[in-house]
């Protein structure tokens, strides 16, 4: 019998084709009046660096290059952690750079030219599925990088790096608002970069809870 023969009978007689269920982990609790106690399941870590290029002129972001390493115990599957973890990177610089819609226009153009991804697998959880972890929303999380990274870009352009307490950069952290950071002025902005655009490395650590 075909597939869609079994779909067809299966409508007919109102039998349901999927299945939904919960899991509960085990020794998870938690004391809301002493403080005390394992809320979570799993704490995942992980930690990412990113490059940045910064046209002074267009306020144009480019991620040359992010560098992540995400804790995710015994992968299932390597090719779907991965999937998770560079995804979930992606998805977190739309909402950095575009908004709370813009992890949905992130272009291919507009991911890192250059992204090397690797596993923690020390810190497996014993009692996971497959002593694997969680893999997506650390990554999510780890873009604030690029957002660091934008910042020191920003600090090494005269006239905007001066203050003692640095730059602020809004997020999220647009073209046209990276534009209102730069100083306007009859001089072309200088940067220490070729062609007027300045490169900086910046890095953060994320920890989190689940």
């Amino acid at each position: 019998v075909g597939f869609a023969e079994v779909v067809k009978r299966a409508y007919e007689e109102r039998v349901h084709l999927s299945a939904t269920g919960d899991a509960r982990a085990s020794g998870v609790f938690f004391d809301w009046e002493k403080g005390e106690g394992w809320p979570f399941g799993e704490f995942v870590t992980g930690v990412a660096a990113a490059e940045v290029e910064l046209d002074l002129f267009t306020g144009e972001v480019r991620v040359l290059r992010a560098d992540v390493m995400q804790e995710a115990g015994v992968p299932l599957h390597p090719a779907i952690d991965l999937g998770l973890v560079e995804g979930g990177f992606a998805q977190g610089m739309g909402w950095l750079l575009k908004g709370g819609e813009g992890a949905e226009a992130m272009g291919i153009g507009e991911v890192p030219m250059d992204m090397r991804t690797q596993f923690w697998m020390e810190g497996r959880r014993e009692d996971g599925i497959g002593k694997g972890e969680a893999a997506v929303e650390a990554p999510f999380v780890l873009a604030l990088c690029v957002r660091e990274a934008i910042r020191d870009a920003l600090g090494a352009v005269d006239g905007v790096g001066d203050g003692e307490e640095g730059v602020s950069v809004p997020l999220p952290a647009t073209a046209d608002a990276i534009l209102e950071i730069v100083p306007e002025g009859d001089e072309e902005p200088e940067g220490d970069g070729e062609d007027d655009k300045v490169e900086r490395e910046a890095t953060v650590a994320v920890g989190e809870d689940r």
